[in-house]
């Protein structure tokens, strides 16, 4: 369960609730958060958005990245960058991509796109996404030498 546990101390009179506090008893805290990264060009945009959420790094986080991403990128970096107990970043973005345009082009990119929208019927929309990931993903890496 994500979010503050404790316990409520209770102020009686004749059997009367007349004051109620909330005592936090717990040091660390399970924290889900969705984050939307739309229109996020780099790894340091992503993490200014992770960051709002950010509560402390005693606990324990578990962040969903949604939206539109205009790159690839991969979540163990953005973990590591994160300083808590533990960091789990999962990926449920969609690229940002004018298939019409980028499928014409003449380069590995646009053969990849022309042949994954060829392929898209037979595919579920979230399994078209994340190959389109993944391919988009080791594409740059290779343009840019990473591998």
């Amino acid at each position: 369960e994500s979010g503050e546990k404790g316990v409520y101390k209770l102020e009686l009179i004749k059997g009367n609730i007349v004051n109620s506090e909330f005592m936090p008893v717990a040091t660390r805290m399970y924290i889900d958060e969705e984050v939307d990264v739309s229109g996020a060009h780099n790894y340091d945009e992503i993490l200014q958005e992770i960051m709002k959420k950010y509560k402390g790094e005693k606990h324990i986080y578990r962040f969903t990245l949604t939206g539109e991403c205009e790159f690839s990128f991969d979540t163990a970096v953005l973990e590591e960058k994160i300083e808590a107990f533990l960091v789990t970043v999962r990926d449920n973005t969609r690229p940002c991509i004018d298939f019409s345009k980028a499928s014409d082009e003449f380069s590995l990119k646009g053969l990849f796109l022309k042949y994954a929208l060829k392929d898209k019927e037979n595919l579920s929309d979230e399994e078209f996404n994340d190959a389109l990931k993944a391919g988009l993903y080791y594409i740059e890496k290779e343009e840019n030498n990473e591998n």
